[in-house]
């Protein structure tokens, strides 16, 4: 489930530390994140630190390779449609199924790469608060 990535990494932001302003921010209760916080704790990617819960550890990177790479896509994938049927989201959604030439894909593959370039030179050093998620697809149907 995507609750799972979500709540370990709110917990770098520091207005969404407490089990309150956690489970209102992601729309779960309170008893859940509870839950859930106290297992990623016995996983040792947060602690508990008094009434606030804290990152412990930072990124994880699926491989390529992992089994649940598809499932962790889908996750995400799920929650994105759900957002887009938010009238008040403020988020980005884009869908086309179009045809293109060979040399078109390519061009605009290389173009979808070196946006991601640039979005990882601006987000690695960036300031922890607000939790995004960013998905892309390009991809011969």
């Amino acid at each position: 489930s995507w609750h799972w990535i979500a709540l370990h990494y709110i917990t770098e932001i520091p207005k969404y530390q407490t089990l309150r302003s956690i489970s209102e921010r992601l729309g779960v209760s309170e008893s859940f994140a509870h839950q859930a916080l106290s297992r990623l704790e016995g996983f040792g990617l947060v602690q508990r630190e008094g009434d606030r819960w804290v990152l412990n550890s930072g990124s994880i990177h699926l491989p390529k390779t992992s089994p649940l790479n598809s499932v962790q896509h889908g996750n995400w994938r799920q929650r994105a449609v759900l957002k887009s049927q938010d009238s008040e989201n403020d988020g980005l959604h884009f869908t086309a199924v179009q045809t293109l030439s060979h040399e078109d894909f390519e061009k605009i593959k290389g173009l979808l790469l070196e946006l991601l370039e640039r979005y990882r030179k601006i987000a690695r050093p960036s300031s922890p608060e607000e939790l995004i998620s960013f998905s892309l697809d390009f991809f011969r149907v």
